[in-house]
């Protein structure tokens, strides 16, 4: 999101897109819309404002929560403890043997 905001106070454009142009775009779109309050937009007015430019962007509620839950939204329920990775669970990366020295 700061990418977005940088280009767009230099007066630049950003191209914001996913395979698909649906969920994962307006998931980003969505948190920085919320996130920026000179835009004057809550969540049900940045849904409204992205689905009259692409009709089946944020049709999977999974993704729409994630991104309310990034902004902030007060509306949203407390941050998902299923979206939480257990470090037990993550894999190791291999360590590398400390390589010797040629005489």
């Amino acid at each position: 999101m700061a990418f977005v905001s940088g280009a767009i106070a230099e007066g630049g454009v950003v191209l914001v897109n996913c395979f698909a142009g649906q969920n994962r775009s307006g998931a980003v779109l969505l948190a920085w819309l919320m996130t920026h309050t000179e835009t004057g937009m809550d969540a049900r007015g940045a849904k409204a404002h992205l689905r009259s430019i692409e009709a089946m962007s944020l049709n999977n509620s999974s993704l729409e929560r994630c991104a309310l839950v990034v902004a902030g939204d007060p509306e949203t329920v407390a941050f998902p403890r299923d979206w939480l990775l257990p470090l037990s669970g993550r894999p190791r990366r291999p360590r590398c043997a400390p390589k010797e020295e040629e005489e």
